[in-house]
């Protein structure tokens, strides 16, 4: 709804977001509930939900990786916004070449 015409429908997709958690003695991706993994590490969870993202999600909605520091505190390290861009926060983290221009291939 918007004051200008209140029957106009205004079409936002949510933004997907993918949690990096430690339970365990491991590493898990969490979406919507449910938990993928375990991972060895707390990147090599980074980079399962990196793939998820590649393998399953709609290039045009935003899709989110939020992963905790050294100190435990749940922070953005990884984005991917409607228009295909990819941003990557964490300063050590690279975003793999196969990521930089999302093109879904999927085979069956």
């Amino acid at each position: 709804m918007n004051f200008i015409d209140p029957l106009a429908k205004i079409t936002v997709e949510p933004t997907r977001h993918y949690l990096v958690l430690h339970c365990r003695d491991a590493w898990w991706v969490d979406c919507d509930g449910k938990a993928f993994g375990p991972c060895e590490s707390r990147e090599a969870a980074i980079h399962s939900a990196q793939k998820l993202i590649s393998i399953f999600e709609d290039p045009a909605r935003r899709a989110e990786i939020w992963a905790p520091d050294e100190g435990g505190r749940t922070k953005l390290v990884w984005k991917r916004t409607p228009a295909g861009e990819i941003e990557c926060a964490l300063e050590a983290w690279t975003v793999p070449a196969e990521q930089r221009n999302f093109q879904r291939h999927i085979q069956f």
